[in-house]
């Protein structure tokens, strides 16, 4: 029974993630299960309770020890799974196995699940995040810089022939470059960053509530993972675009910060880091090997945040006619 259920659990994982369960290879030693990954297969033994990323022989040894350190580092945090041991030798890691319910189950019988568990723990977490690792007075003109190179490449300019939608993406990309060259001299704050901080990975039990699948995790603008957990809700309609929605959650997140510095931060330049959130998205789509797949959910997700866009203005129109 114990065995079904973490094969229940790790394949709803998996269906939440890739649309598909196929994956899933039971291995000849009792226990132990194998999923393949990019780059290699995770193995899942529910006897020990442990996860091991085990890389391909292919991969490279720099990028091994950076995962490495990535998830090594993510550990601290008492809502991330353990990391048990690394094993260069063998090309891999172990980490612990987080155990409970996928919380993107919850939230599409329940579309308030992620509001009330955002109050309960996620609010928190983000604050503690955001005082993690803290790279301070990082001008705006130095973030665009980082952001803007690839779209400018050639590379990208080819793909746009093969994948015609790039283009409409690629235009919303600059404009959004173009307004935040009005903030270039604005000085913002990255911080320890997850990458795709949601409810696709975020497992719930009755005991705690954590934070699976840090591989990603870098530095990034303080508010990337506060944004991206409600846009992710609102891109799989499980909770509609809402201002009141952000403004409701932004205060709950200050309210967190209080006695920090960054708090004021936070307020002065939220506009700005919800612009950056949006250039950071979709970099980490476009970067990946592209295919059909991935072009849509970044179509889909400019879509998304030119309503969030057409919402703020028409607010900002709204104040400046009352104004006057």
């Amino acid at each position: 029974n114990r065995a079904n259920q973490y094969l229940r659990i790790i394949k709803e994982v998996i269906r939440r993630k890739l649309g598909k369960t196929r994956e899933v290879v039971r291995l000849p030693v009792p226990g132990l299960l194998a999923l393949r990954v990019h780059q290699g297969f995770k193995v899942f033994n529910y006897k020990d309770g442990t996860v091991s990323k085990v890389f391909a022989s292919s991969v490279p040894e720099e990028i091994l020890r950076k995962e490495i350190e990535t998830t090594t580092s993510a550990s601290r945090l008492d809502f991330a799974p353990k990391f048990i041991k690394d094993e260069p030798e063998k090309k891999s890691y172990t980490e612990e196995l987080v155990t409970g319910q996928l919380a993107a189950v919850n939230a599409r019988t329940d579309n308030t699940f992620s509001l009330s568990l955002y109050d309960s723990h996620i609010a928190g977490y983000l604050a503690r995040m955001i005082t993690t690792d803290q790279i301070p007075d990082v001008q705006v003109s130095s973030i665009l810089h980082e952001l803007s190179d690839f779209i400018r490449d050639d590379s990208f300019t080819r793909l746009e022939t093969k994948y015609p939608a790039l283009s409409e993406i690629g235009r919303f990309y600059t404009d959004i470059c173009a307004d935040l060259e009005n903030f270039a001299d604005k000085s913002v704050i990255k911080c320890y960053s997850h990458g795709d901080f949601s409810l696709e990975n975020i497992i719930a039990s009755r005991r705690n509530v954590k934070v699976i699948d840090w591989e990603g995790a870098e530095s990034r603008s303080i508010l990337n993972d506060f944004f991206n957990y409600f846009f992710t809700e609102m891109y799989y309609r499980r909770l509609h675009v809402s201002l009141d929605i952000f403004d409701s959650a932004k205060q709950k997140l200050l309210d967190r910060l209080d006695g920090t510095l960054v708090k004021e931060n936070v307020k002065s330049c939220y506009d700005i880091y919800c612009k950056i959130f949006y250039l950071e998205r979709l970099k980490t789509i476009l970067e990946r090997d592209l295919n059909e797949g991935f072009i849509r959910v970044a179509s889909n997700s400019v879509l998304l945040f030119q309503a969030h866009e057409a919402l703020h203005n028409d607010q900002a129109g709204k104040g400046k006619h009352a104004h006057e």
